[in-house]
């Protein structure tokens, strides 16, 4: 999922799908969503969603930013 963190990283709000190493990364967090693989519905929705709402896209994206730099940046790294 590295290109996930990337795009948290640069303050992206993502939409994913639930798979792999995402969904524990996911889990009690509301910095990214994740939909059903093969659900072009769901996929569709949650995209609509987050074009049509601009302020919680943005509080999103700076929700996942946040978490990116608390728990993986340099300063962290630093740490261990």
């Amino acid at each position: 999922p590295n290109v996930v963190l990337e795009a948290m990283a640069m303050e992206v709000a993502v939409v994913a799908t639930r798979c792999g190493g995402l969904v524990p990364f996911a889990a009690g967090h509301e910095d990214l969503v994740l939909v059903e693989p093969g659900s072009g519905a769901a996929l569709a929705g949650a995209l609509e969603r987050l074009a049509r709402d601009a302020a919680s896209r943005a509080r999103q994206a700076a929700r996942a930013r946040e978490r990116i730099v608390r728990e993986r940046g340099f300063a962290r790294r630093m740490e261990r």
